[in-house]
């Protein structure tokens, strides 16, 4: 199991926004969270990406404990994530924010830098390489010198998701990638997920937009509340009544036309 979640609480004062969270995917999945405005899948990922402190329960990435590791260290071990508000460095270039998102697999410190040591050398070398390819992996070669405030909106969502990239992830967490795009930046995201998954990435994704969920996700996990209401195959999910209740409702159902 690549992660492992047991009985995780978060909890702001008097507020449950994450209660007895129990959760597992395995290397290779795409697994989508849906559920309703507020009902803790932002939360969950801020905790389990290191960015909150649990309240209580246990994380666990690659068989490891990492409770109470902290964003930078999940990230070092594989773990990196996007936001659900875009969060670049909009005055730099397209191809320096994907090298600001190697930083967590660099080594070499200030010493390496007065003497242009081998170590910095090599680093140096392995970030080119590893940012040209991702550059034109994601379609965003030819833009590699604009910055980043000047891209379109969709560019600048595929740049958020080269910049995690680009730290050579194990655990992609893509919190709403689809917000905001109009139907042909939807569909480009698809591709490029699926292309992600063509080659080995895990994928826990948060998302609206059910066209993207049902086209990409093989498992979905169902919040509300703050709690776990449903977990399994899309075709099942969609069909189960707690689920009607909560999120999707009747009026966008397809299971009566089934």
């Amino acid at each position: 199991m690549l992660l492992q979640v047991e009985k995780l609480c978060k909890n702001f004062g008097g507020l449950r926004a994450v209660h007895n969270i129990d959760f597992a995917i395995e290397s290779g999945e795409i697994v989508a969270i849906i559920g309703p405005n507020g009902s803790g899948k932002t939360t969950f990922f801020n905790v389990i990406s290191g960015i909150l402190p649990v309240s209580s329960g246990k994380i666990l990435f690659k068989g490891q404990d990492v409770t109470s590791w902290k964003a930078y260290d999940m990230a070092k071990v594989g773990l990196t994530r996007t936001f659900q508000n875009i969060r670049l460095f909009p005055e730099l270039s397209v191809r320096d924010n994907l090298i600001i998102g190697r930083y967590s697999q660099n080594s070499s410190g200030a010493f390496d830098g007065i003497f242009h040591s081998k170590r910095l050398r090599m680093e140096e070398q392995r970030n080119n390489e590893v940012v040209n390819e991702i550059l034109e992996f994601t379609g965003l070669a030819s833009l590699r010198n604009v910055l980043a405030t000047n891209l379109p909106y969709g560019a600048q969502r595929r740049l958020e998701i080269a910049r995690a990239l680009a730290s050579e992830p194990s655990l992609l967490l893509l919190d709403e990638p689809a917000a905001g795009m109009n139907p042909k930046e939807v569909d480009q995201l698809l591709a490029l997920i699926r292309a992600l998954k063509q080659r080995g990435l895990t994928i826990l994704l948060i998302e609206h937009q059910m066209r993207l969920v049902m086209g990409i996700a093989e498992r979905m996990v169902v919040f509300d509340h703050g709690e776990k209401i449903a977990d399994g195959q899309p075709a099942v999910i969609r069909c189960d009544p707690k689920v009607i209740e909560a999120y999707i409702g009747t009026e966008v159902n397809e299971c009566a036309r089934d």
